[in-house]
């Protein structure tokens, strides 16, 4: 058996994070791996990384300046940040708990190419829209994919 790369390793551990059992532990996660690839993603394109200290930047200005940066395009940066937004509430709401009309607001911002993924996707797997986990998982790995493949358009 040959060790696996480092692209796939990420990707396993990606969804080993994602692959839990509830709600909050989804999104936790899986925001968390979204932020640190839109981070690579952005210190690629700086001509001088080391000047900006990227942690420092709330999630919604690093996907601002992914855009200004040509990184993601302006109508994909929606489901990104309604993300984010249920990740806040989970993170600073004792009581919050993620429901069927936050999943619903999710993929009513996906747009273009997201988009696109994800109805070809229920397509050929129309039952994981019945298991709200699983939709679940499935919208952030569509997004996770997403970024992936824009760090693959530029080489890195």
């Amino acid at each position: 058996m040959s060790p696996l790369t480092l692209a796939e390793e990420l990707k396993q551990k990606f969804f080993d994070h994602i692959d839990a059992a509830d709600p909050l532990q989804i999104i936790i996660r899986g925001h968390l791996h979204l932020e640190w690839q839109l981070n690579s993603l952005i210190s690629n394109r700086l001509i001088d990384p080391s000047t900006i200290e990227l942690s420092e930047m709330s999630f919604p200005l690093r996907v601002q300046l992914s855009i200004a940066l040509g990184i993601l395009k302006h109508d994909d940066k929606g489901p990104f940040l309604k993300l984010n937004s249920i990740r806040n509430k989970l993170a600073h709401k004792v009581n919050y708990v993620v429901t069927p009309k936050d999943l619903r607001e999710l993929i009513s911002s996906f747009a273009g190419v997201i988009h696109g993924s994800y109805k070809r996707i229920l397509k050929l797997n129309p039952e994981m829209k019945e298991d709200f986990l699983e939709h679940l998982r499935l919208c952030i790995a569509i997004l996770m994919t997403y970024l992936q493949e824009l760090g693959n358009l530029d080489g890195k």
